[in-house]
């Protein structure tokens, strides 16, 4: 088995084909080597409610909606690697 350098944080659409955003989100919580890595959820949830459950219950580190602006998904990683 190859042995992957950890990466510094992990960007997620909650929308994928295969492994939903969540399932993802769950194993790297629960995966001791990842579970303290930096979340940024990509959604086309826009709802402040969606919003507001994501980043105080469900606990990932910033939740951008779609469309988003290069800027806005610039200044969400330069604060997910402050955190």
């Amino acid at each position: 088995m190859i042995k992957l350098d950890k990466p510094d944080m992990v960007l997620l659409d909650i929308m994928m084909p295969t492994m939903d955003g969540w399932t993802t989100r769950k194993k790297i919580i629960d995966n001791e080597e990842t579970r303290d890595m930096p979340i940024v959820m990509l959604t086309a949830k826009a709802q402040p409610i969606d919003k507001m459950i994501v980043l105080h219950v469900v606990g990932v580190t910033d939740y951008i909606t779609k469309p988003f602006g290069r800027h806005e998904l610039i200044d969400s990683l330069k604060k997910a690697l402050r955190e």
